[in-house]
């Protein structure tokens, strides 16, 4: 059965004042509601999988409990800086792998992989596998490309280093067998109705604006990008991608 991959970062408990990528913990819960639903098991024109991103408290904390209470399991792709900064802890970590969820590494630094070197590419992806392995006493074969850009140098450097799947922010449907993931964000404003049409597989004006701002990140490069990005409209950078979206007819 062909998949689609919903990617979320964090989930938080203030419904103001979100990142572009933070999701409400309301949102979240009604949106997992729809996904559990019997009914919609039954009818789903996909399989659908869960993941997440960077590594936040709110995985163990709130995510999780939902997760198991609606009988879900997701992916949870760790950046070992997220570690290092308090924001998520190993014992979460382990947490999450205890309680049947998915672990898998999302970089070393968090950094735009595009254009790194060989040497920091096998850094990257080869010390977050073995740290996180550490962690958890076990093989992890998944990774999530930081700004969610690859190239076929990544592609084979990965495979050499032991993941046997990546997942992108290259917006599609995946087969069974892909190698490299496509995969749909949900962000702060998407609708449950928007919600809705995404698990349908009504995603093409998404992938349409999500393939113009990452050809935008590789010519300008990350910083530029998300520099130009808070100067878009007065309200800032969720704002301006926000309107980006609306124009595309996503939300």
């Amino acid at each position: 059965m062909a998949s689609l991959v919903l990617m979320y970062h964090n989930v938080v408990r203030d419904k103001e004042n979100l990142d572009i990528y933070d999701v409400s913990l309301d949102s979240f819960i009604g949106q997992m509601e729809v996904i559990s639903r019997r009914e919609y098991k039954m009818n789903a024109p996909l399989d659908i999988i869960i993941t997440f991103d960077d590594g936040y408290k709110s995985w163990a904390e709130e995510v999780l409990d939902i997760l198991r209470k609606l009988g879900l399991t997701a992916y949870f792709f760790v950046s070992i800086e997220f570690i290092r900064r308090g924001m998520i802890s190993k014992e979460e970590i382990i947490r999450l792998n205890d309680n049947g969820m998915v672990i898998g590494s999302h970089g070393v630094f968090h950094r735009f992989f595009f254009n790194l070197s060989n040497e920091d590419l096998f850094y990257e992806l080869g010390e977050s596998k073995k740290i996180l392995e550490d962690i958890l006493g076990k093989e992890v074969i998944y990774f999530s490309v930081p700004r969610g850009i690859y190239n076929k140098k990544l592609e084979k450097i990965a495979q050499d280093v032991g993941y046997r799947r990546i997942f992108t922010s290259l917006v599609g449907i995946n087969d069974k067998d892909d190698f490299v993931v496509k995969r749909v964000p949900v962000k702060s404003y998407t609708s449950l109705s928007d919600f809705k049409k995404i698990l349908d597989g009504k995603i093409k004006f998404i992938a349409f604006s999500q393939n113009l701002k990452d050809k935008a990140k590789v010519i300008l490069g990350i910083n530029s990008y998300n520099y130009l990005r808070t100067l878009f409209t007065p309200g800032g950078c969720n704002e301006g991608v926000k309107k980006v979206d609306k124009w595309y007819g996503y939300s």
